[in-house]
């Protein structure tokens, strides 16, 4: 497997099939989000709630707006040719693993692990979670991290592909852009 292509398929596939496997995922991770009562209430964000496949679609498409939007203004404001399909591209690939993170997010043992353990906190008795239990809570947890963190990473290659970015000031703007969007697709999609 080229992992490089993992990691940052950006440089190596046209805009074109790019976009087409970004609106694929947009529509899958929103019938996952349908399927699975996930909802995508923010740009990192993956909570368990039932949503019908509208709702979903509407979620990720407030995300996959203004994250480009967001990333568009930074990257003009970095380099005056970044253009949008590239801009769009990052924000559609780059979702990929916090959909799939949908399909574990609503994991009826995970649920019965934390009520255990928000149980012991709330009555101030220490936690009756069996070592096993906690074993599967980490594990999942560690899964679930790996996701956000593959996310990022797409995001930070697609970004550095589309806009050229290389000094620390481009970075500072990166994540600038990539707060308030989380800032304001949740804000937005609470106010739907």
């Amino acid at each position: 497997m080229n992992w490089k292509l993992f990691f940052n398929p950006f440089s190596k596939f046209s805009e074109k099939a790019l976009l087409m496997a970004g609106v694929f995922f947009l529509l899958g991770g929103s019938f996952i989000g349908y399927y699975f009562g996930v909802t995508y209430d923010g740009i990192f964000d993956v909570h368990i709630s039932p949503v019908t496949f509208t709702e979903s679609l509407t979620e990720n498409v407030i995300n996959v707006v203004i994250l480009s939007l967001l990333l568009f203004i930074a990257g003009i404001i970095i380099n005056s040719k970044t253009r949008i399909i590239d801009i769009l591209n990052v924000a559609l690939i780059s979702r990929f693993p916090i959909y799939l993170a949908g399909l574990f997010a609503n994991n009826q043992r995970i649920s019965e692990i934390s009520e255990q353990l928000i149980d012991s906190v709330h009555q101030e008795t220490p936690a009756s979670v069996s070592s096993s239990d906690m074993m599967i809570l980490m594990l999942f947890s560690a899964v679930l991290i790996l996701f956000l963190a593959h996310e990022l990473t797409l995001m930070v290659f697609g970004f550095k592909t589309a806009v050229n970015a290389r000094k620390w000031q481009h970075w500072l703007l990166f994540a600038f852009a990539l707060i308030a969007a989380e800032v304001i697709s949740k804000a937005i999609i609470h106010f739907i």
